[in-house]
């Protein structure tokens, strides 16, 4: 280590440097990050800012290393920092005359940025000059390097008028011109002897770190970025780590008598490091992070805790019952709380640009969130965008609330449909399907058999009963298994078997996977009616009715084929099958809208099919 360098001198100019040099790469990252039009001067600022405050770490790290404060290393290093100082004032000039009006003061605007621009070259010119000849001077060039910059600053400030929309700016304004006027005062000060000896350390650290004032105004002013919240979240706690570690270092490097224990540069470093540390471990630290997000903004943006907004907009959106009402509320609450202009359009009208925020109902996007910034407010701040993002990730939960909600009406009603439709399918059962015909036949069959074969008629009886029992335990059930339709239909054929003896032939195919789904009740002995009826009763010999389930693409398919007479077309609707199979399609319509379907084939002479396809999902479902 150097023994030539103060330790406290050194310690203090490292802390300072590195303080500088991290609010610097933060701003300089975010600046260029932004997307409005003054992201080139705000970069070209933080990058005078990050050459001035990495230089002079640099220097005095070299320093402490042991090089000597006479090499032309340090000296080139000292002519790029005092550079970046000269053109400082330049790039803030700029910044300011983007957002001059061209009517205003044109003429002087140009007259000072031409003058600021000229001075800027010619103390690049001595700087390099005084550095290759004669490096002793460089802390004179210096000196003029701070007048320079309090001139330009001053007279920028005077001319251009910068608009000033907030305390904090008219605050970083003042900041910008007092960090030079004080290092000159302090400069002064030091070489005038009017101070004793023992602060001539402290001196030493104020004169060059009084620049930090200058750079904390500028990065406060240069805030009025997308990201400036972002930035001041985060140089907050930049300026909250490094005080605490400083205050740490202390702690750890003082002596019994409460004095810090810097006797080396090597004592310096070792301190330094420990507040980078300590700063590190601050920074990383969650809840001090939340807790100064929280600060910057109430305090510096003026702005409630973003969690506490959504929860409001979650609270107003949980009164809406309707889409329509929901977007205007998220319109009505977003736009008066952030001040912008907010409208919910047709995700087609609205192109993914900056400042759009889709709407996100369960898998689709049907919806965006636009946001006119011009109409009341200039800028929004990323925070304030995340807080859009979010807003619209609310409106889209409910949203698909409602969409919820509305299905579950619509289920609910299809349900008390489907209880009335069953009511009436029951007594179209008893009255029409399982028609008096039927029952007549039946009893005049059993009646016959009476005598004939006591034992059968008995069978028969029971059967009948069966029937029925079945139909009537029925009319409060949506669904049932479909074993148990196929063992009421078994039921039902064995007393159609009495009436055409062995004519009649039946055959069940019906898969094991399938034996437990859900059906609707009643569903397949209209069709096996249907088939006895139109195609069996006129048909002259063997009658074979063959009944099937099974699972199809995503279906079950449920199929009563027949090998009769064909059957002819319903008058009512054009399609063929009679009433039995319109109160079918209608059945399948109330229960599951359009994700069902019947399909029925009819070939003269040679037969019919009846199909029914349902959803297998929801066959499982209902189960």
């Amino acid at each position: 280590m150097n023994p030539l360098v103060n330790p406290a001198v050194l310690f203090g100019q490292l802390i300072g440097y590195g303080l500088s040099s991290t609010l610097a790469l933060v701003l300089a990252f975010l600046a260029w990050q932004s997307p409005d039009s003054g992201r080139r001067a705000r970069a070209m600022n933080a990058a005078c800012a990050a050459v001035w405050s990495l230089g002079g770490l640099a220097r005095f790290g070299l320093l402490a290393a042991g090089l000597s404060p006479e090499s032309i290393v340090l000296a080139w290093i000292s002519c790029l920092t005092f550079a970046a100082a000269a053109a400082w004032p330049v790039c803030l000039l700029l910044f300011w005359d983007a957002g001059v009006e061209p009517a205003h003061r044109p003429l002087a605007t140009r007259w000072l940025l031409a003058g600021a621009s000229a001075a800027a070259g010619i103390l690049v010119t001595i700087l390099v000059a005084t550095t290759l000849e004669q490096p002793q001077w460089l802390d004179t060039v210096r000196v003029a390097v701070g007048y320079n910059a309090v001139a330009v600053l001053l007279g920028g400030i005077l001319i251009l008028r910068p608009r000033f929309e907030s305390a904090v700016e008219r605050a970083a304004v003042v900041l910008i011109p007092s960090g030079p006027l004080l290092s000159l005062a302090t400069h002064w000060i030091q070489h005038s002897a009017i101070v004793p000896l023992r602060w001539d350390a402290a001196l030493d650290v104020l004169v060059k770190q009084s620049m930090v004032l200058t750079m904390l105004g500028v990065l406060a002013y240069l805030g009025r970025f997308q990201a400036s919240d972002r930035f001041a979240k985060l140089g907050l706690r930049v300026v909250f780590a490094w005080t605490l570690g400083i205050a740490l270092a202390w702690l750890v490097t003082r002596q019994a008598d409460g004095e810090p224990a810097l006797r080396t540069a090597t004592d310096a470093v070792a301190a330094a490091v420990i507040c980078a540390a300590a700063a590190l471990g601050v920074l990383l630290f969650g809840w001090f992070a939340r807790l100064s997000d929280r600060w910057v903004d109430r305090r510096v943006f003026g702005r409630r805790d973003p969690q506490l907004i959504l929860a409001d907009l979650r609270e107003r959106l949980a009164r809406q019952e309707t889409d329509a009402s929901a977007c205007e509320a998220a319109e009505r609450f977003l736009g008066d709380t952030l001040n912008v202009g907010v409208r919910i359009v047709p995700a087609g009208e609205s192109a993914a640009a900056e400042g759009t925020f889709p709407v996100r109902v369960g898998n689709a996007e049907p919806l965006a969130l636009s946001v006119q910034q011009g109409a009341r407010r200039g800028l929004l701040l990323s925070g304030e965008m995340d807080m859009i993002r979010q807003g619209a990730q609310v409106l889209g939960r409910r949203l698909e609330a409602l969409a919820r909600e509305r299905e579950r009406i619509e289920l609910s009603q299809r349900e008390a449909s489907l209880v009335h439709q069953l009511v009436q399918a029951e007594l179209r059962v008893l009255r029409a399907q399982i028609n008096p015909h039927f029952l007549f036949n039946s009893l005049n069959t059993i009646a016959a058999l009476v005598h004939q074969d006591p034992t059968l008629a008995e069978a028969m009886t029971l059967r009948l009963a069966r029937i029925f029992r079945y139909v009537l335990t029925q009319t409060d059930k949506s669904f049932s298994p479909l074993h148990e339709e196929i063992d009421f239909l078994r039921t039902y054929l064995d007393i159609e078997q009495m009436r055409f003896g062995e004519r009649l032939q039946v055959q069940f195919h019906v898969a094991d996977a399938v034996a437990d789904r859900p059906i609707p009740s009643l569903i397949l002995q209209p069709l096996v009616e249907n088939a006895i009826k139109h195609g069996f009763s006129p048909k002259v010999g063997p009658c074979r009715l063959v009944i099937c389930g099974a699972v199809g693409d995503e279906e079950l398919v449920l199929s009563v084929e027949d090998n009769g007479v064909g059957t002819g077309t319903d008058p009512q609707d054009g399609r063929p099958g009679g009433v039995g199979l319109r109160n079918v399609r209608e059945r399948l319509a109330t229960v599951y809208g359009a994700r069902a379907r019947l399909s029925f084939e009819s070939w003269p002479r040679q037969g019919s099919r009846a199909t029914v396809f349902l959803p297998l999902n929801e066959t499982a479902a209902s189960a």
